[in-house]
């Protein structure tokens, strides 16, 4: 049996194909990772910005709640012991 010899060419022409391969491999599956990646990432940011969105409506309606004029009355009436405005106490103001 012969056994062949190959040139340095042949050698590191063979060699520089198998690096591009798996450079290119390697290139490829880090792509594939990133956007797996990606896609999770931006279906947790979804997520929170739904609970965000979820606790702005909250607060919006504890906000009314809280402002409501007859509550602000009652408030005003019981507990600081405010009352209805004397007649002399109106300020109109003119446009």
């Amino acid at each position: 049996m012969v056994r062949r010899h190959y040139t340095f060419r042949q050698i590191a022409a063979a060699t520089i194909a198998a690096l591009l391969v798996v450079g290119v491999l390697t290139f490829y599956l880090w792509h594939l990772n990133e956007n797996i990646r990606l896609g999770w990432d931006i279906a947790k940011l979804e997520k929170e910005k739904r609970a965000a969105v979820e606790q702005v409506e909250r607060l919006q309606a504890r906000k009314a709640q809280l402002l409501a004029p007859d509550r602000v009355e009652k408030i005003a009436k019981s507990e600081l012991k405010l009352g209805e405005p004397r007649q002399d106490q109106i300020v109109y103001e003119e446009r």
